[in-house]
């Protein structure tokens, strides 16, 4: 969650930080821990995933990861081979779920299970890699 304040440190409003999970910011020592890695949870009829990360980069990783952990267990993933995706968006709960429907694509498309992932984010354009 999000706390907005205003100049004087008063709080205005809370918001989720990003629908499904996403951790944007870098935790700085009088922020409280912010949580590593993936997690899945009901949504309705659907599942939902979320990935925590110290960066943007490394919560991106963390969701996919989650995405791969609805198919099956991702330790039991034998990466073979590597296929690099690219997204654009005008911010990062939008770039966010680009780049989980991108992997959704190459899933389906390159009929491949991806068990590592690796992203970078800069101007709100990841460059990854994923290797399944």
């Amino acid at each position: 969650m999000l706390m907005k304040r205003d100049e004087t440190g008063q709080a205005l409003e809370q918001t989720s930080n990003v629908a499904i999970g996403m951790t944007a910011e870098t935790p700085a020592s009088s922020q409280p821990r912010v949580p590593r890695g993936w997690e899945t949870f009901p949504h309705g009829s659907d599942i939902g995933v979320r990935g925590f990360g110290a960066t943007p980069a490394e919560a991106f990783a963390n969701a996919a990861m989650a995405l791969t952990a609805v198919i099956t267990d991702p330790g039991r993933v034998q990466p073979s081979q590597a296929i690099e995706l690219a997204c654009e968006a005008p911010d990062l709960e939008i770039l966010l779920l680009d780049w989980l429907n991108a992997v959704v694509t190459a899933i389906a498309v390159e009929r491949l299970i991806f068990g590592r992932y690796k992203a970078r984010v800069a101007h709100l354009a990841p460059l990854v890699c994923i290797k399944g």
